[in-house]
């Protein structure tokens, strides 16, 4: 279980690390890198939950990591909707 979150609070701070560049890419008009940014957060939040599953262990974050996982598509979505 230990290993679990730990392995999730990096991926989690690499999501919060991310979202700085997607920001100024958004300004900077570069979408496609911004949704690129959206699509690797989706899947850092989808790792962590696996994480969880492969260890046989009942993850603590479900909720969490499925909210991460919609709103980083339903960003990549809407940029990937304006370009």
């Amino acid at each position: 279980m230990k290993w679990c979150l730990l392995s999730c609070q990096a991926l989690y701070g690499g999501i919060v690390q991310m979202q700085a560049g997607c920001t100024a890419a958004i300004k900077n008009g570069k979408l496609d890198g911004a949704s690129s940014s959206f699509e690797m957060s989706a899947s850092a939040a989808k790792e962590c939950e696996n994480g969880f599953s492969k260890s046989s262990v009942a993850s603590l974050l479900t909720e969490e990591d499925d909210n991460v996982f919609k709103l980083a598509k339903l960003g990549a979505t809407l940029l990937n909707f304006l370009h």
